[in-house]
């Protein structure tokens, strides 16, 4: 009588196995999609109108666009440019987020229209628009610096290509401006900051270091080596084994040498940091 019913529970698990594994293999299968960005972080905090300049000459195809530009969330400016001149034009305004450029327009496709981006000194990203460009010519597009390429036929994407390149040109001007923090308080700290490699190659250094070794300019320093800026050759082998086994280390002292050839104490603080050869 137990054999039909241990039967029945062996199907039972044969097909829960086999349920699970379709599910799985679904999973497998399903595109990952990429997450979409938000409004609020194309922009900086506080609400601010987004300038977008479009290259487009024809009306009907215009009114399309603007109208796919608008549903992107954003409070939204089009400035519309049929040609060079009036492109030209519109980039001498501050304050331009993005350009929107149908690849058709005659005498100023979307390679000449980076051209002339490039020429006015305008690093808003650009998003190109087009009813029939091949690979070949969107990736030499995206080569030369196009942040996207959307397909007249799929003109849905436009909002989302354009929120996640107005978030991108956000995030590298910030990755900028805290890069020019970091540059502002490396030259303008009062104590000496240099890096060196394992090999004692002289990587970077501030005015202080260069101060601190003697030296007129930074190429002179740049251009020595920290074998021969240590007295003792053994004092650095002792630090580079220490921060093998530590990571960093605090106080250490040691007998440096000066351009000129005198001598000199020093208590360093070192961290080591990977990937300098």
């Amino acid at each position: 009588m137990g054999q039909p019913e241990a039967r029945h529970q062996g199907w039972s698990a044969v097909l829960l196995l086999k349920l699970l594994r379709g599910l799985r293999y679904k999973r497998l299968m399903e595109p990952v999609r990429p997450p979409v960005p938000r409004p609020a972080d194309a922009v900086e905090d506080g609400a601010r109108t987004v300038h977008v300049i479009l290259v487009e000459d024809d009306d009907a195809a215009a009114s399309l666009i603007v109208a796919e530009i608008n549903s992107a969330g954003l409070e939204i400016d089009v400035g519309r440019a049929t040609n060079e001149a009036e492109l030209r034009a519109l980039l001498q305004a501050p304050g331009i987020d993005a350009l929107v450029c149908d690849h058709g327009v005659p005498g100023l496709d979307a390679l000449r229209a980076l051209a002339v981006r490039s020429e006015c000194g305008v690093t808003a990203p650009l998003i190109v628009v087009s009813g029939g460009l091949s690979d070949e010519r969107a990736a030499e597009c995206m080569r030369l610096g196009a942040a996207d390429y959307v397909r007249k036929d799929q003109l849905g994407r436009l909002p989302h290509a354009l929120v996640r390149a107005l978030a991108q040109a956000r995030s590298e001007s910030a990755a900028r401006e805290s890069e020019g923090d970091y540059r502002r308080l490396f030259e303008n700290v009062p104590l000496a900051v240099f890096r060196d490699s394992v090999g004692g190659r002289i990587l970077q250094a501030n005015a202080a270091a260069v101060a601190m070794f003697g030296f007129e300019h930074l190429d002179g320093l740049l251009a020595s080596s920290m074998l021969d800026l240590h007295v003792d050759s053994s004092d650095r082998a002792n630090l580079l084994t220490r921060l093998e086994a530590e990571g960093n280390v605090l106080g250490f002292e040691c007998l440096m040498r000066r351009a000129d050839g005198s001598e000199f104490w020093v208590s360093r603080a070192v961290q080591a940091s990977r990937g300098d050869d």
